[in-house]
């Protein structure tokens, strides 16, 4: 009987996060590729199944390969994850964060609350979302989750997990996965969500910040392989 083929998660990211994103994409089945290359982003783009885009860390090719991937995607109907990363510090990362949603291809935009509020430039959620067809996901002590009229609140306990650089970015790419395992956007989110709240929850407070990483990891290969609708 022929395998069934294992979907590819495209990140174009930044080198802080992507070694901890391409292992929390294999813990979750699928198989990431990291093209964040101006030579071949749009090539990996055709091949892939969906896209997370990290604007941390820009620069010249950087940014010619998020030109030239993007409309692979959009051209397609893939998922593609949004993490406007220090757009509220930088006008060439907000302009090209409001470049990106303009063709409203973008499925979900992660960020922290300063983010998603340079973004939405004063423009309420409810009406931002409609108006770009996307989900937005702003995090912090209570993660927000919104689609239209639609909210959802998810508590994030207080944890060691808070001080691992690249936590958000695999809410992220966590969300990704979900969206290739067809969950819709706003649960894909949710769950997503969730999951990190019982990771965080399950980091003792004494444990060596030298093992936060492994024992996240460990978690998450065990939610995984549950029935993760139950998070929704």
């Amino acid at each position: 009987m022929e395998s069934k083929k294992i979907q590819v998660l495209h990140h174009i990211t930044n080198e802080v996060a992507s070694n901890l994103q391409a292992q929390v994409t294999e813990l979750m089945g699928l198989s990431p590729i990291m093209g964040n290359s101006s030579l071949d982003a749009h090539e990996i783009a055709s091949m892939s199944s969906g896209l997370v885009l990290n604007l941390g860390m820009p620069n010249p090719d950087k940014l010619m390969a998020i030109r030239k991937t993007i409309p692979v995607y959009e051209r397609t109907g893939k998922p593609i994850v949004l993490d406007p990363v220090g757009i509220s510090l930088s006008s060439s990362r907000r302009d090209l964060a409001s470049e990106l949603i303009k063709n409203k291809g973008i499925s979900v935009i992660k960020g922290n609350l300063s983010e998603i509020s340079t973004l939405l430039h004063g423009k309420p959620e409810e009406i931002f979302t409609l108006e770009y067809n996307t989900v937005l996901v702003t995090t912090g002590r209570t993660i927000r989750i919104t689609q239209g009229k639609r909210h959802e609140l998810v508590e994030m306990p207080a944890s060691k997990i808070n001080k691992l650089p690249g936590t958000g970015c695999i809410l992220g790419t966590i969300i990704g996965c979900l969206l290739l395992k067809d969950f819709s956007p706003f649960d894909a989110s949710i769950i997503s969500a969730n999951i990190m709240s019982k990771i965080a929850g399950k980091i003792p407070p004494e444990l060596p910040y030298g093992r936060i990483q492994e024992n996240l990891l460990t978690e998450l290969e065990v939610l995984a392989n549950e029935n993760l609708s139950y998070y929704r």
